[in-house]
């Protein structure tokens, strides 16, 4: 999780250096943290948040970063607002790449399947229909990130 700090901390600063009036504020939810990892990001500017709290600080100005979480992320923030930028898993064009991403990099799951979907389900942060509708039509995909230090990850930012 370093390098998701790391990145978070840099975004922040980026931010910062294009719009120096902003207020940046960062969050970070993960129910794994000890209360040492709680000190260590408080000092260097990140507020953690239990669950479900760091949802109700999404808007249309917010960065969200998420890397294979264990909760829906996609599907609740595509729910709740547009926010101007997306970190987070690459979003796959169509059901048909989402089922070669399955079959060519990652193991198939144990329990049988019978569509894309169901496929899907076995994820705990999948992309729906409703996702890949919000990229497509919303967001401009900017940059994969390392996939060494991100998995496959992408940036995307909301259109105007």
């Amino acid at each position: 999780s370093i390098m998701q700090h790391a990145l978070m901390l840099t975004l922040r600063d980026f931010i910062r250096g294009c719009v120096s009036e902003v207020e940046v504020k960062c969050f970070a939810q993960d129910p794994a943290y000890a209360e040492a990892d709680r000190v260590v990001l408080q000092e260097v500017g990140i507020t953690v948040l239990d669950a479900p709290r760091a949802f109700l600080e999404v808007d249309a100005q917010s960065v969200v970063v998420a890397f294979a979480p264990d909760i829906p992320v996609r599907q609740v923030v595509t729910d709740l607002a547009r926010p101007a930028i997306l970190v987070w898993n690459t979003v796959l064009d169509s059901e048909a790449d989402v089922f070669r991403y399955w079959t060519t990099k990652l193991p198939l799951p144990p329990r049988p399947w019978v569509s894309v979907e169901h496929l899907e389900g076995h994820l705990c942060d999948p992309e729906s229909s409703r996702v890949r509708n919000m990229i497509q039509k919303e967001y401009f995909p900017i940059v994969e990130l390392d996939e060494s230090s991100f998995g496959n990850a992408s940036v995307y930012i909301r259109r105007w």
